[in-house]
């Protein structure tokens, strides 16, 4: 149900490190999309939209159309309170585009972040996929070993002399 996909996206961001990795991943989409469609004008309510739905988490999707549009439209919040107040973004993120806001680069802010969180979770996955392989190798070694010393056992079990019965 669409309830059940959003409380597995919203915990699926809770899973320690893949969480966030997750996250990252879904954040930087959501920086490429709106760098990429970030005017500079008022009316950026759609941009948020559009770039929240990039991301592929119903979760943070939610998040920024429930608190960060509503806030930026009714309330006339900036940005930057908007984005904090959704509780998805993360604290370099929004201290980044605070940056920006305060010298006109929202979108170079936007863009560099996207390409930052893209070189982080490559290096991230690639250690955490030699992580894996390492993992199974010691596992695989292991097993093998005690293969070998189980072979090696039953190999160099003599029978003694009760348990040999000739018959005649």
């Amino acid at each position: 149900t669409l309830n059940g996909k959003l409380i597995m996206h919203k915990y699926m961001l809770r899973i320690p490190y893949i969480g966030q990795l997750l996250h990252k991943l879904n954040l930087e989409v959501f920086c490429r999309v709106f760098g990429v469609l970030y005017t500079g004008s008022g009316e950026n309510q759609e941009i948020m939209k559009i770039a929240a739905e990039s991301t592929g988490n119903m979760y943070i999707e939610r998040q920024i159309k429930s608190v960060t549009v509503p806030m930026m439209m009714a309330h006339g919040t900036d940005l930057i309170t908007a984005m904090e107040a959704s509780g998805v973004f993360l604290p370099m993120m929004i201290a980044r585009f605070r940056s920006g806001s305060d010298s006109g680069g929202v979108r170079d802010s936007a863009e560099e972040m996207a390409d930052f969180y893209e070189k982080e979770t490559n290096l991230k996955l690639a250690t955490a996929i030699e992580t894996i392989k390492t993992a199974t190798a010691i596992v695989i070694s292991i097993l093998v070993g005690l293969l070998t010393f189980i072979t090696a056992e039953t190999a160099l079990i003599q029978p003694s002399a009760a348990d040999i019965m000739f018959t005649p």
